[in-house]
């Protein structure tokens, strides 16, 4: 089924709302790449390499079949996408990895974690075949990027990654490998979560036997999770943020001085346990006011109903009210004849061109609708920074029961976003622009 852009659910696109202007419309499709099962889509602008920022640009698509009981899932990547827009139906994705099951979130792993620039790989899901999930590290800095580098081989127990994120969590200067996880036991289907990190004692990833693990937070975060920094009775803190799916809330922690080597240290505050399944978080500044906001998408499985909440942070995040909007609701997604399904799912804020983002305009949000096959954009309706009223468009219908991951990203240099978009269950990545 071809995609189809649709007006927006509120109003129409260019209709006068008021003194704030008018919604931007929709973009336009460049074109469609098919791609067998295309899940997970990143693009990352190397801090390394010759050439401009387009020529350093690698979109990422990620990969994971149910069926492929005897093979693994394929992670691909493209140099330079934006120098090959015409046609996108021609790209020529290279393989990247077919070493892992089911994979997941493709991270950026900065060159001072271990020396070269590249991608971290994540893996594991809970259906037959795929539970053993991995981290794995790319160098993206050569071609063919050199790897896999797997830091995972100290598992004891088969876990499911979707994200892993370098931080410092020891405070000797390295950066770890965080992440949550979680695995079900295959008997009783019991689920354990984790959040751990693998341990940067200055070795070569390619040395993975050293990369000792420290479990920091048993039964809290699994799926989704952003390390930030807040305020609290006038000192700065070292904060995680965990979108914790299988406990069904959003919680911070943080410890007193930064360290997160000794678990007994780690303390805890819940933010929202009324969120139903919690998607994934975000920390970005949504209504222009230069002060960032935790939100996120999420999904109450008794009434089959998703929803995308916004909590403002207060000035002492330990003591604090956060209070919580709904930016939008009534997200419905399809049905399964084996699993549950949600909706919606991964999220990026974007401004349509430079010259919007020059004006302080509030981004838009390109949102995915996951399991019911779509994907959004939410524009607000005003420049006012107290109104969180938001216009769904439609960008893509895939016909499909699932939609996949988003994107958004200049790759061309031009001054106007692209965006990027994976139907999982068509097989298909669809690529938007706004230029005109």
């Amino acid at each position: 089924m071809a995609p189809r852009v649709l007006t927006c659910a509120l109003t129409c696109a260019l209709t006068v709302l008021g003194a704030s202007g008018l919604l931007v419309d929709p973009p336009r499709l460049l074109g469609e790449l098919k791609l067998a099962n295309a899940a997970f889509v990143e693009v990352y602008t190397a801090q390394r390499g010759e050439g401009d920022d387009v020529a350093r640009k690698t979109l990422y698509v990620s990969s994971f079949n149910p069926g492929n009981i005897i093979g693994d899932d394929k992670v691909y990547y493209l140099r330079a996408p934006g120098r090959q827009l015409a046609p996108v139906a021609e790209w020529d994705m290279k393989v990247l990895d077919h070493h892992a099951d089911w994979t997941n979130d493709i991270c950026y792993t900065p060159p001072e974690a271990v020396g070269f620039e590249g991608v971290t790989v994540t893996s594991g899901f809970l259906v037959p075949f795929k539970t053993h999930g991995k981290l794995q590290v790319f160098n993206t800095e050569v071609e063919p990027p050199a790897g896999p580098y797997l830091l995972t081989t100290l598992d004891t127990k088969d876990w499911a990654y979707h994200r892993a994120l370098w931080h410092d969590m020891d405070g000797d200067g390295d950066l770890d490998l965080s992440t949550a996880r979680f695995h079900q036991n295959s008997i009783t289907g019991h689920i354990t979560k984790s959040f751990a990190y693998m341990t940067n004692d200055g070795v070569n990833p390619a040395d993975s036997g050293r990369w000792h693990q420290v479990e920091v937070i048993a039964d809290g975060p699994d799926v989704g999770f952003r390390w930030l920094k807040l305020p609290s009775g006038g000192k700065t803190y070292d904060v995680l943020l965990g979108g914790e799916f299988w406990n069904e809330r959003l919680t911070v922690y943080w410890t007193e001085d930064g360290d997160w080597s000794n678990p007994e240290n780690v303390q805890s505050r819940i933010v929202d346990d009324t969120t139903g399944q919690v998607f994934d978080v975000f920390y970005d500044d949504l209504n222009g006011d230069g002060v960032p906001e935790v939100w996120a998408s999420c999904f109450d499985l008794p009434n089959k109903n998703g929803s995308l909440y916004k909590w403002t942070i207060p000035d002492d995040f330990i003591n604090g009210d956060w209070e919580r909007t709904t930016l939008d609701t009534n997200f419905h997604p399809n049905s399964m004849l084996f699993g549950e399904t949600m909706s919606p799912g991964s999220a990026i804020i974007f401004h349509p061109s430079d010259a919007a983002r020059d004006a302080g305009n509030k981004p838009l949000i390109l949102l995915s609708g996951d399991d019911d096959g779509n994907q959004y954009i939410l524009q607000p309706v005003s420049q006012d920074p107290a109104d969180w009223t938001y216009a769904r468009q439609t960008l893509v219908e895939t016909g499909g029961t699932t939609a996949g991951q988003v994107t958004a990203d200049d790759i061309d240099g031009d001054g106007y976003t692209e965006l990027i978009t994976a139907g999982y269950t068509v097989g298909k990545v669809y690529v938007f622009t706004y230029a005109p």
